[in-house]
């Protein structure tokens, strides 16, 4: 048995991770290690997903979610090290260099390899949410219309200064914590989805936390002038 490459991982989901996330990480290798104890030798995520929910760590939905890839991925890595067996992938149409990369026999580097592709998609998502969210942001405003009727007691509401806007709730909506608790999904276009059912329009996800990146930089600026 050979646990570098599954030690490998759990190394870097882990670093990456905020203390809530880890301490998911670490209950999810406890109920990996308790199943192989058992002589499981199919870590499927249903198998490992009735497990997890049976001493509520996590839902099997949020590991089929595109927020559970890492969860995903320690799965693969640990029953890889086992030479157990792991057939939760959906089935998927491969590009050449995917082919490539799964043709290497190295789980380390298939996994920094994937790394660096999983990375590099989502920065050309978030160049392109970020181009959407300023071509908005630039757009010009139509002039309000006054018509003749208008009393003249009445008095203009003003929008918030963007150095007024709290970005609280915005910012816990558009995180992973939120979005796995809700056990939704990010989809490839960007828009959120409950199960099937999609409950935001494509490209929101991305180009919520673009605005609110965008925002929260200018807040950082005033408070410098």
């Amino acid at each position: 048995m050979n646990d570098n490459g599954f030690e490998h991982v759990l190394e870097e989901v882990l670093a990456r991770s905020n203390e809530r996330r880890r301490g998911t990480v670490r209950a999810l290798v406890q109920i990996l290690n308790q199943m192989a104890s058992r002589g499981v030798k199919a870590f499927t995520i249903v198998a490992v997903g009735r497990e997890c929910e049976a001493v509520n760590v996590l839902k099997t939905q949020t590991i089929r979610n595109a927020n559970g890839e890492d969860f995903r991925r320690l799965i693969e890595a640990f029953a890889l090290a086992r030479g157990a067996s792991t057939n939760h992938r959906p089935v998927q149409h491969l590009t050449p260099l995917q082919e490539a990369i799964a043709s290497i026999p190295d789980l380390d580097i298939r996994t920094r390899l994937n790394a660096m592709l999983a990375e590099n998609r989502a920065q050309r998502a978030e160049i392109q949410a970020l181009r959407q969210g300023f071509a908005k942001l630039q757009a010009p405003q139509p002039e309000p219309s006054h018509s003749a009727e208008s009393s003249p007691f009445e008095v203009e509401i003003l929008p918030p200064r963007k150095s007024d806007i709290n970005l609280g709730p915005l910012e816990r909506f558009a995180s992973a914590d939120w979005i796995d608790d809700q056990a939704w999904t990010i989809g490839e276009s960007g828009a959120l989805y409950n199960g099937n059912a999609m409950i935001s329009p494509a490209g929101f996800v991305p180009t919520l936390r673009a605005v609110i990146e965008y925002v929260r930089n200018t807040q950082c600026r005033r408070s410098r002038e």
